[in-house]
C-alpha cells in the first residue's frame, strides 16, 4: 500500500531526475524549463549567437543525459504538460530562426543534438513513473500521459526539420556524416504508430506532423542524391532506405486522419459555430449556426449570432425568436437584450424595444449605445426631452458617438431649438466628416430657418458622399428655387 501511495504521489507530483556523480537533483520540470528558457533566448538572438554561448546551452542541456533515478517533486501533471506544449511551439520557431539566421552551422546538429536528448530524458522518466502505478490511477492519467507523449512527438518532428535542413549547410564531410546519425536517433523517437492510435487526442497536431514527414521524405532523399562524399551518402543510407519509403503510407495516414476529422467535426457543434463566424454570406452563417443548434441546442451565443444573419438578412422575425431564445438560455447577457431591442425597433414595437434597452443597461450600465437607440424609441413616440436627455448620456459615456450627435440635433429641431441643433450636427460632421445623414439633417435645420444657402451647400455635400440619398435629391432642387 505505501509503494501504491508513492507512486501516485509521483505521478501527481511530476518526477525529479538525481545526478549520480554530483547528487543534484534535476525535476523533469526544470529541465523542460531549462530547454524553454534556453529555446526563447536562441529565438531572440539567433541571428548574433556566438561560438561560446551555443556550447554554453549544449553544455547546460547535457547535464541532465547521465544515467538518473526517479525521486517525487512538487509539479504536478498539468503543468508537466504545459511545459511540452510550449517547447513544442517554439522548437517550431526555433528551427526556422536556426535554419535561416545562425552563423555557426556546424554547432547546429550538436545542440540539436542535445534537445533531443533532454525531451527523451524528461519523455522516458514520465513514461517509467506512469507504468509503475497502480491500475486505477495509470486509468486516471491515460489522458494526460497521451498527450504528452503526443507534444513530444510534435518537438522531435521539429527538430528533425531543423536538423534536415542544416545538413546542405555544413562543408565539412565529417559534421555531415554525424548529423546523418543524429536525425536517425531523432527519427527513432517519433511514434507515428502510437500517434495514430490516440488519434482523438491528437488529431490536429498529427496532421501538422505527418505533413511535416512527408516533406521531409522528398527533401532527405533530394539531400542525399546530392551528397558528394560516398562515406556521408553511407552513413545516411539506413536513414533513407528506411524513412522515404514511408511516404505512401504517411499520405494514406494523412488522408485517413483528415477524414477522421472530418467526421468528427461534423458531430461537433462547436466546429459548425466557428465556421458560422467565418462565413460570409449570410446564408453560409445562417445554415451554419442552425448545424450547430441541431447539435446542441443549449448555447445562447449560437441563437444570438443566427439572430444576427437574419437581422443583417431582413428576415426580423426570425432574428426576434432567436435573440429571445438566446435570452432564455442567458438572461444576463446585455448584447442580446441590446440586439432584441433593435429589431423591435425596427419592427416599429417602441415600447417594447425600450424595455429591452432598460434590460440592456440594468445589466451593462455604460452601454453608451444603448442610450442612443433608447432615445431613437423616445423620439419616433414623440417624448423628445426623454429622448435627448438618453442622447446627452450616450455622448458623455462615449463622447465620440457621432449618431448621438445628430440624433440629438434633430431632437432640438423638432423642439425649434435651431441653434442647438446646428451646434449638435456641426458636431457629428466634425466627429464622422463622412455622414450623409448628418448634412442631410443640418440642410433641414437651416430650411426651418430660410437660410437657403447654407441648406444648399449642405445637401450638395450630403449628395457628394452619397449620391444615392433621394431626400437630398428631391428637395436640393426645391432649396434652389427659393434661393432665386
Amino acid at each position: 500500500m505505501k509503494k501504491q501511495f508513492y507512486f501516485l504521489w509521483m505521478v501527481l507530483a511530476g518526477f525529479s531526475a538525481v545526478h549520480p556523480q554530483t547528487g543534484q537533483m534535476h525535476p523533469v520540470a526544470s529541465v523542460l524549463d531549462e530547454i524553454i528558457d534556453s529555446i526563447e533566448y536562441l529565438n531572440r538572438v539567433s541571428h548574433r549567437l556566438n561560438r561560446e554561448e551555443i556550447l554554453k546551452i549544449i553544455s547546460n542541456l547535457n547535464i541532465y543525459h547521465s544515467e538518473t533515478i526517479i525521486l517525487p517533486d512538487t509539479v504536478g501533471f498539468d503543468s508537466l504538460r504545459e511545459r511540452l506544449f510550449r517547447i513544442n511551439s517554439l522548437s517550431d520557431e526555433l528551427a526556422n530562426n536556426l535554419a535561416l539566421r545562425t552563423r555557426h552551422e556546424d554547432l547546429v546538429l550538436p545542440l540539436t543534438e542535445a534537445y533531443s536528448q533532454t525531451l527523451i530524458l524528461g519523455r522516458d522518466k514520465m513514461r517509467a513513473g506512469f507504468k509503475s502505478f497502480y491500475w486505477i490511477d495509470q486509468f486516471r492519467y491515460v489522458i494526460p500521459l497521451t498527450q504528452s507523449m503526443h507534444a513530444f512527438n510534435g518537438a522531435f518532428s521539429n527538430l528533425l526539420v531543423l536538423a534536415v535542413s542544416i545538413i546542405p549547410k555544413i562543408k565539412a564531410p565529417e559534421i555531415r556524416k554525424n548529423g546523418w546519425q543524429i536525425i536517425e536517433k531523432i527519427y527513432e523517437q517519433i511514434e507515428l504508430e502510437k500517434l495514430t492510435y490516440n488519434r482523438t487526442l491528437h488529431r490536429d497536431v498529427l496532421i501538422v506532423i505527418l505533413e511535416r514527414l512527408i516533406q521531409l521524405t522528398d527533401q532527405v532523399k533530394t539531400i542525399y542524391d546530392r551528397e558528394p562524399d560516398e562515406a556521408v551518402k553511407q552513413a545516411a543510407n539506413g536513414l533513407v532506405t528506411r524513412f522515404c519509403p514511408q511516404k505512401e503510407q504517411l499520405l494514406v495516414q494523412l488522408k485517413e486522419t483528415r477524414e477522421w476529422k472530418d467526421r468528427q467535426n461534423a458531430m461537433s457543434a462547436e466546429f459548425w459555430f466557428e465556421k458560422g463566424e467565418a462565413a460570409t454570406a449570410l446564408n453560409e452563417k445562417i445554415a451554419f449556426y442552425s448545424r450547430a443548434i441541431q447539435i446542441n441546442p443549449k448555447g445562447g451565443a449560437v441563437y444570438n449570432n443566427r439572430g444576427n444573419a437574419f437581422e443583417n438578412a431582413g428576415n426580423y422575425p426570425a432574428a426576434l425568436k432567436d435573440y429571445s431564445q438566446a435570452i432564455a438560455l442567458e438572461p444576463g447577457n446585455a448584447r442580446t437584450y441590446f440586439n432584441r431591442g433593435n429589431v423591435l425597433y425596427k419592427l416599429t414595437q417602441y415600447q417594447e424595444a425600450i424595455l429591452d434597452f432598460n434590460q440592456t443597461l440594468r445589466f451593462n450600465p455604460g452601454f453608451g449605445m444603448a442610450y442612443n437607440n433608447r432615445g431613437n424609441c423616445y423620439r419616433q413616440l414623440g417624448d423628445f426631452q426623454q429622448a435627448i436627455d438618453d442622447y446627452s448620456r450616450a455622448v458623455q459615456l462615449e463622447p465620440s458617438n457621432a449618431q448621438a450627435y445628430n440624433n440629438r440635433g434633430i431632437c432640438y429641431k423638432n423642439l425649434k431649438q435651431y441653434d442647438r441643433a446646428v451646434q449638435d450636427l456641426k458636431k457629428a460632421i466634425e466627429i464622422d466628416p463622412d455622414y450623409d445623414n448628418a448634412y442631410y439633417n443640418l440642410g433641414s435645420v437651416y430650411w426651418a430657418v430660410r437660410q437657403w444657402h447654407e441648406v444648399i451647400r449642405a445637401w450638395e455635400k450630403c449628395l457628394e458622399i452619397n449620391p444615392n440619398h433621394q431626400k437630398a435629391r428631391e428637395w436640393l432642387i426645391k432649396a434652389r428655387t427659393q434661393a432665386r
